[in-house]
């Protein structure tokens, strides 16, 4: 019988699980990291079939005392079987198994044994899921920060702390179970008034043995709880408090004798069986808790420590505030007070020429609206997202956005939608657009230096390489370089076509991984279809969210890779990783799991092979070391990342939010300031296309840098007090590869006001001219839309640009009409920010650098320009309903695709 249900787990466990592992391991092995499968699997089997073992043999062992102290026994009675359904059932099982009651008692432990296999996969498996945390407190490396309490080093809680609960929950468990089977089974027996007899002490001694060992394991619970003080929520700080230190501390420890006594009592009633000593010592452990661990520290707290709070807790505060800073890396942090001025004392410096080069006007969302409506080119594309990032250009530093065009098959009419034309022939997107962040034409449109398909350059910058079968919109599966040829491009009234030649994805080089795919993704075509040979590769879960997710499942991964276009032309996917932890001293959690964080690694993607590398972006974080311990070889030095992707490494934005947010807070290092929470910054609010406002983003900016005093890169935020408007702080971070990760603050002065985000919106609100203007153009047909304000230190004064689009009511392309510029008091809106700043200034645009594309247009690049110019013609006169100007502008636009089409 337990050979029968042997093989049909192991049957059901071929079907269900062997296309899951295999199709896992093959998918793994097409990245080139296998082994980092075949490892985890180690890993989480270890950690799931371990504690099954124990389980299980704890199981059949406690079965086993249990048939023995039966057959030892008085009231081993059988009643006879009657009933006429069980008589048929008799029966049958002697007709099949022979004799009865040994039939009977094989199949009865058969059962047996599966109902406690089954709990005990049960138990294994909630265990399992810790596998993680398990594998890496076996290679815990040291913070070199040891808490103030308990002195102990702060690895001891990230790494072996809470592996050390969940084992004692564990086995608190497996405890519980047994008793509770136990009890079961000699209830089942007839055995338990055997319980209190004087003669028979084996069921006596079996249960409270196991109550005993159960008392034991909560005694080392107790044990170890002591140290959760240290993660407590208190109404000032998070962490041990006054009373936590000198008053639960002390009384926690109690807790472990009183269990062991519990423990002695339980092998003391199975020599003498009285219910009153543990009666009183259940008593006794209640009214200690709630006596000494609930009601005793309330009445402290409230009685001593609330009528003298600030003196009892100062030095917890100072604990709270040094452990929450270590945590989320704002330890030395500069600090850089300016001596605020209006308006700078000079405009003509290289810094500052280069900083207005690089003001970011174009934001995203119109952007990506506009780049919809120009750059698309067919339905079946989409710009998925927008990336700011900065290049070398003409060996001059420029902030660019990239979007790349990637393929959409759901865009595609239902007709079209096939299993060939899904599967075999649209499998990628193609190249992207690069767009100066504040360069634009006569029509309020983008200057692209990166443009059409196939991708035309206006810059030093090639693409190479620009199909994109890795990206943020390839959710579906394909299979590449079949006997059905891939479309690559649309070319006029024509497509151009082509086979795939790279690397990625799962070859599909035997019958037998095709028909486990067909099984995996349940698709029987893939099995069947004529246009899939040996050659053809397989590619599924290839989102760039998922890829460095899947393969390293404990590292928490940002929500915005970003593109860059390397060096030799390719496309390559950056992605931030974070390694993050809930169990850091003293440290207040910005959320419910995560009271720190490091940005420690970056995982790059090639967009067109899939080739995904690992990188230590924070080689110093202990948890990145047990990581790498744990999978060597995996994870590169930064140092080893070829330089032109190095040059593109960021502060990531969600990371500097969540750095921005704490520090709003524990930028007040003084225990008196803190406790009063005196001086509380917030993020800012913008106006930013709502009338509601929203709040502020980080953004990227080349800037002077307040503490080198040279031009760097850096990602930045103003900052506000909390439930005022004026501008009190900037928070920067660097992105240059000497001091990529510092962070800086800079402290405008408080004696007088600095106008912050929300309070330049009222001014420009209040601007007549500006308003009027604003009113106006929302009047006629027209949405204004207000764009993302750039607060801008240079020098000891603050610059604030805000750019103004148009959008068409019926149309979703916005066009950069206006900026609005403002230094001090002064605000204006003008057709750029060099003639906004030369109108405030009093100076003449000419002493202001032009913004312009870097290489002129080629013949071909003019003629493409005129196209341009003709459409927006055409369009213009179809919204004023000028059917004659619509039909000269339409033989114009007519006239000139045809010269296009001579000239190819």
């Amino acid at each position: 019988m337990t050979l029968i249900l042997t093989a049909l787990i192991i049957l059901v466990f071929s079907y269900f699980g062997l296309p899951h592992i295999l199709g896992n391991y093959f998918w793994f092995e097409s990245f080139g990291y296998s082994w980092v499968y075949v490892r985890t699997l180690m890993y989480q089997c270890l950690s799931t079939l371990t504690p099954i073992a124990i389980c299980f043999l704890a199981f059949l062992i406690n079965q086993w005392v249990i048939n023995r102290i039966e057959e030892k026994s008085t009231s081993n009675h059988t009643p006879p079987i009657t009933h006429p359904l069980l008589q048929k059932l008799k029966l049958f099982i002697s007709l099949f198994f022979g004799n009865f009651p040994i039939a009977f008692q094989s199949i009865s432990n058969a059962i047996t044994r599966l109902l406690y296999l089954g709990l005990s996969v049960l138990i294994g498996q909630a265990f399992g899921r810790y596998w993680v945390p398990i594998a890496a407190s076996f290679f815990t490396n040291a913070f070199s920060i040891t808490d103030p309490i308990f002195k102990k080093d702060v690895s001891f809680y990230v790494f072996q702390l809470p592996v050390l609960n969940t084992a004692l929950a564990f086995l608190t468990v497996i405890l519980l179970c047994l008793i509770l089977v136990s009890l079961w089974q000699y209830a089942k027996r007839r055995c338990l008034p055997l319980t209190f007899s004087p003669t028979f002490r084996h069921v006596r001694g079996h249960l409270f043995t196991l109550a005993a060992v159960f008392f034991m394991i909560q005694a080392v619970r107790s044990f170890l709880s002591k140290y959760q003080i240290l993660f407590n929520h208190n109404d000032i700080i998070f962490g041990a408090g006054f009373t936590d230190a000198t008053v639960y501390l002390p009384i926690i420890g109690f807790m472990p004798i009183l269990w062991l006594a519990m423990a002695a009592l339980a092998l003391a009633f199975i020599a003498r069986p009285k219910l009153k000593p543990l009666l009183i010592g259940t008593m006794a452990i209640i009214a200690f808790q709630f006596v000494g661990l609930t009601m005793m520290p309330r009445v402290i707290q409230q009685l001593v420590v609330s009528p003298n709070e600030f003196k009892k807790e100062t030095q917890y505060i100072q604990h709270n505030i040094e452990f929450t800073q270590r945590a989320y890396g704002l330890k030395g942090m500069t600090e850089v007070a300016i001596n605020y001025k209006k308006e700078p004392s000079s405009f003509n410096t290289t810094d500052f020429h280069t900083t207005l080069q690089n003001v970011r006007l174009w934001n995203p969302e119109p952007l990506k609206s506009t780049l919809k409506q120009l750059q698309e080119i067919r339905l079946y594309y989409e710009f998925k997202s927008v990336d700011v990032d900065r290049y070398l250009i003409n060996n001059t530093p420029q902030q660019v956005m990239l979007s790349v065009r990637e393929l959409d098959v759901n865009q595609m009419s239902s007709k079209a939608q096939t299993w060939i034309n899904k599967r075999l022939m649209f499998t990628h997107g193609y190249g992207l657009c690069m767009v100066p962040v504040n360069q634009f034409n006569s029509e309020g449109l983008p200057e692209l230096m990166i443009r059409d398909i196939p991708p035309v350059s206006h810059s030093d910058i090639h693409i190479q390489q620009p199909e994109v079968y890795f990206g943020e919109a390839t959710n579906h599966y394909v299979i590449a370089n079949t006997k059905q040829k891939e479309f690559d491009y649309p070319k006029d009234n024509e497509n151009r076509y082509t086979h795939y030649t790279g690397s990625g994805g799962i070859q599909l080089n035997s019958f037998f991984k095709r028909l486990l795919y067909a099984i995996r993704l349940n698709d029987f075509k893939l099995l069947i279809s004529q246009n899939i040979h040996s050659k053809s590769r397989l590619m599924m879960d290839r989102n760039v969210h998922v890829i460095p997710k899947k393969i390293t499942p404990f590292i928490t991964y940002d929500t915005d890779p970003y593109i860059v276009v390397s060096s030799n032309g390719r496309l390559i996917w950056m992605v931030d990783g974070y390694t993050l932890s809930e169990k850091f001293p003293y440290s207040t959690p910005y959320s419910s799991r995560i009271n720190y964080i490091r940005n420690s690694v970056v995982a790059t993607i090639d967009a067109y092979s899939g080739k995904t590398m690992f990188y230590m972006k924070d080689p110093n974080d202990p948890i990145i070391k047990a990581y790498a311990a744990m999978y060597p070889d995996l994870f590169l030095p930064v140092d080893n990342m070829p330089s032109d992707l190095a040059a593109h490494l960021r502060y990531p934005k969600e990371l500097f939010k969540v750095v921005t947010k704490v520090y709003n807070t524990y930028h007040m290092t003084d225990p008196q300031v803190f406790y009063n929470k005196e001086d509380v910054w917030t993020f800012p609010t913008e106006t930013y296309d709502s009338e509601m406002g929203i709040t502020m983003d980080p953004y990227y900016m080349y800037i002077q840098y307040p503490v080198s005093k040279t031009f760097e890169y850096a990602i930045m935020l103003p900052l506000t007090p909390s439930n005022k408007n004026n501008l009190v702080a900037i928070l920067m971070a660097s992105c240059e590869p000497e001091s990529f990760g510092k962070l800086t603050v800079v402290k405008l002065p408080k004696q007088e006001t600095v106008y912050g985000p929300l309070q330049i919106e009222s001014r420009i609100d209040q601007n007549t001219e500006i308003s009027k203007d604003l009113t106006l153009w929302g009047q006629v047909g027209s949405r204004v839309i207000r764009g993302n304000m750039m607060v801008i230190p240079y020098q000891e004064s603050i610059l604030y640009i805000e750019p103004i689009y148009l959008q068409a009511t019926q149309s979703k392309l916005p066009e950069l009409k206006r900026v609005i510029v403002a230094f001090g008091d002064q605000v204006i809106m003008a057709p750029s920010i060099i003639e906004g700043i030369a109108s405030l200034t009093n100076d003449t645009p000419q002493t202001f650098p032009q913004l312009t594309v870097t290489d002129s247009p080629s013949k071909e690049n003019e003629l493409t320009k005129k196209i341009t110019d003709a459409f927006f013609k055409v369009k213009e006169t179809l919204r004023q309903a000028d059917w004659v100007s619509f039909g000269r502008a339409f033989e114009r636009l007519d006239g000139l695709i045809n010269q296009l089409k001579k000239e190819e």
